[in-house]
């Protein structure tokens, strides 16, 4: 059996609540305990195939629409970044499948947003991460995220 952790003050507090004897209360902790530490765990796998699938959507509804310019908003700076840095791959991916709805993943450009860029990165931010060799951009994506 592993060693016993010393549980949270939080689900010590919920757990108290509810009145049990020290055996119950001492299940019901290392259960809350396990259950927290299963959702950190698909929290991140979670997050993942959500982002993924945000990419996806984004990129296949700005080609179906023919979008030029497209700004997601996100609730979180992190998320925002990292929409930014992986577009290109799922691009990738969307290109191979799919070459006559969906351009070259070279002529796609990509940057983020947060509120403590100055106006003029913002004004900026739509050379932050241009394809090089002189070509033009087919569809801009720049991600914005909110500072918590």
């Amino acid at each position: 059996m592993p060693a016993r952790r010393t549980p949270p003050s939080r689900p010590r507090k919920y757990v108290d609540a509810y009145g049990l004897d020290a055996t119950s209360r001492s299940r019901l902790i290392d259960a809350v305990l396990d259950r927290q530490a299963r959702n950190a765990r698909m929290s991140v796998e979670y997050r993942g195939a959500r982002l993924a699938a945000l990419q996806t959507a984004l990129l296949t509804a700005a080609a179906e629409w023919d979008l030029g310019r497209v700004l997601p908003f996100h609730h979180f700076v992190a998320e925002a970044l990292t929409l930014s840095i992986g577009l290109r791959d799922v691009a990738k991916v969307l290109y191979e499948q799919e070459p006559a709805l969906h351009p070259s993943p070279e002529l796609i450009g990509t940057s983020w947003l947060e509120s403590e860029h100055t106006v003029a990165e913002r004004r900026d931010s739509g050379q932050l991460d241009l394809p090089t060799g002189g070509q033009r951009v087919g569809r801009y994506l720049a991600a914005s995220g909110h500072t918590v």
